[in-house]
């Protein structure tokens, strides 16, 4: 095992390992067991690792000897005086002394003093103040960047005054993995000086930083930002502000001796094309880049603008690749075929390369809607002896482009149907244009051979075109595509995105509750007419009846009437009479006599 693989093979303790440098440090160390290398984050946080040490202090009785890196920031340095006589004269280890802290960062460097004390036999603590560090997903840049992604804004903001002196001030930075490097390097050789600067040797300034990042991936352009303005800009900390805001040159001794293998020694300006690269890949931002195909008539446009809605990339079509290019160059205006107005091949090529290699298309990507039309258009815009990786073809090829060659699609989708159900198709269309249909079809057919179009030169560079049958529905065919592509290669919503989403989600439950509610009263409604009738059904019922029990007791009651009428009243009529006048003491017996005379007489 040789010396470097005995480091790496050391047992190792991160007290953040998720946390941006914790990410890059797993990648440099074995994974932990019982920690003999210790590494703490001092960059923003303070406290935690000062109170780890004071423990680490206190338990040194296992006898096992230990390293400990303390990582701090160049920000305890911002406050330095410069040399009067030379202003430009750099820092470097010599004067940490003298150094002096920006205001925010005096905790830092009473941790950064404590921590050089507690060196001793079979401890060794090493201080490493760093520059900004950039590189993979990026940390304190990562705000730049992503706004140069989105351009949004369009000019990526500076942060000091407007002029000449707008982002003048020298911002220390060195790439991760460089920083990563000087920790095994100092794990290896462990020298005498305990407080290291770890900076690259870029010396670039806030301005020269701000625009290589723009020109990079944004639109190439910058404003300025004022310090308060950027206070109350979303993705900007106080933290963030600080170190761009710092002005130092740095000259790293300890660091130059170390020999380290460097990734970007001369700095982020200079090595901007590998930072953005690692930036997109760490954040899984690569362009997602498609070709719609097909004969007219046959749903492209629609399927490229699902699959742009879909992805969140932009569909480029000749109308647009065209327009886009005549504002640029007016003299291509010019050359257009003053019969038909269209453009020559090699300058309708290069329009959609001018517009398939900005960065909109470079950083999201894009859908290719029906072009190439021809195999010469395929070759002429993306160089038909390339391949998926770039190499090129021979020299003298006719048809090779004017521009640099575009990078190969991923993905290439060819629509197609018999041609009668896309006659059918233009015919139901109330602006179909039977007679050019059939002109374009005609030339499609003839151009687009299985063996000599556009779909057999994607196969030729790499890229395996997949037939989609354009009688199915837009949403059949983008489920066909999303499962050749993947998922979206973007950030997730924004700000806004995930609050218009909020508002979106209550919005939908305000109509549920209020379709609810509606549904309950209607039912409620409902019921109560379906009771009111049922009641009123029950009364009439009712009525029903009782009339019809007062009738059957009426016409039972007729007889038996007539024979009171015929047989007992007139008796009990004189009987009653007589009782009446009489008034006898015990009128019961008094009647019932009377009854008993006239029953007798009568028989």
């Amino acid at each position: 095992m040789s010396e470097s693989d005995d480091v790496v093979a050391r047992s190792v303790y991160l007290h953040d390992p998720e946390s941006y440098l914790g990410a890059a440090l797993r990648k440099a160390f074995a994974p932990p067991a019982q920690a003999e290398i210790i590494v703490f984050d001092a960059r923003s946080e303070w406290e935690m690792p000062k109170n780890a040490l004071q423990e680490l202090e206190k338990k040194m009785e296992d006898g096992r000897p230990k390293t400990v890196f303390l990582v701090t920031t160049v920000m305890t340095w911002a406050a330095t005086p410069t040399d009067p006589e030379d202003p430009e004269l750099p820092f470097a280890e010599e004067d940490f002394r003298k150094r002096k802290p920006h205001p925010n960062y005096r905790k830092q460097m009473f941790l950064e003093k404590y921590a050089l004390k507690l060196t001793r036999p079979g401890l060794s603590v090493f201080v490493v103040a760093t520059g900004l560090l950039y590189g993979a997903g990026e940390d304190v840049l990562h705000y730049l960047f992503k706004c140069a992604w989105h351009g949004q804004p369009s000019e990526l903001p500076c942060i000091g005054k407007a002029g000449e002196g707008l982002g003048v001030n020298i911002v220390p930075t060195i790439h991760v993995q460089d920083f990563c490097s000087v920790i095994m390097q100092l794990l290896k050789r462990m020298p005498e000086d305990h407080y290291v600067l770890a900076a690259d040797l870029g010396n670039n300034t806030l301005h020269d930083i701000v625009q290589a990042i723009s020109t990079s991936i944004g639109t190439g352009k910058i404003k300025a930002m004022s310090p308060e303005e950027a206070l109350v800009t979303d993705g900007l900390t106080q933290r963030d502000i600080d170190l761009l805001q710092v002005n130092l040159r740095i000259e790293s001794l300890v660091v130059k001796d170390l020999a380290i293998p460097w990734v970007a020694e001369t700095g982020l300006v200079e090595n901007i094309a590998l930072a953005a690269k690692e930036y997109r890949e760490a954040r899984g931002l690569t362009p997602i880049r498609i070709v719609v195909l097909g004969p007219p008539a046959s749903g492209k446009t629609a399927l490229s603008e699902a699959i742009a809605a879909k992805y969140t990339i932009h569909r480029v079509c000749a109308q647009d690749a065209v327009a886009k290019a005549l504002a640029a160059d007016k003299e291509l205006a010019e050359r257009r075929d003053p019969v038909t107005g269209r453009l020559a091949d090699d300058d309708l090529s290069g329009a959609f390369a001018a517009r398939l290699t900005g960065w909109q298309c470079q950083n999201q990507g894009y859908v290719l809607d029906g072009f190439p039309k021809t195999s010469p258009h395929l070759k002429l815009l993306y160089g038909g002896g390339h391949d998926a990786a770039g190499n090129g073809g021979g020299d003298g090829d006719e048809d090779a482009p004017a521009h640099s060659p575009v990078p190969p699609p991923e993905h290439v989708f060819v629509l197609d149907a018999e041609d009668a159900a896309l006659r059918a198709r233009v015919m139901a269309s109330r602006d179909g244009d039977e007679e050019r249909f059939e002109r374009r079809l005609k030339d499609y057919r003839t151009n687009c051979t299985p063996d000599a179009g556009p779909a057999a030169g994607f196969e030729a560079l790499g890229v395996l075109p997949i037939p989609l049958d354009a009688t199915q529905p837009v949403d059949t065919l983008l489920q066909l595509v999303a499962r050749e592509v993947g998922a979206p290669h973007r950030y997730g919503p924004s700000a806004e995105e995930i609050e218009e989403q909020r508002r979106a989600v209550e919005r939908a439950a305000r109509e549920a509750a209020q379709r609810e509610e509606a549904e309950r009263l209607a039912r409620e409604s409902s019921e109560r007419e379906k009771r009111a009738a049922a009641v009123a059904a029950w009364d009439a019922r009712l009525g029903e009846l009782r009339s019809h029990e007062r009738e059957l007791l009426k016409a039972r009651s007729q007889p038996f009437r007539q024979y009171l009428m015929d047989s007992v009243m007139p008796t009990l009529s004189r009987a009653l009479v007589e009782l009446a006048e009489v008034r006898p003491g015990d009128p019961v017996d008094y009647l019932a006599e009377f009854l008993l005379k006239a029953a007798l007489q009568q028989s």
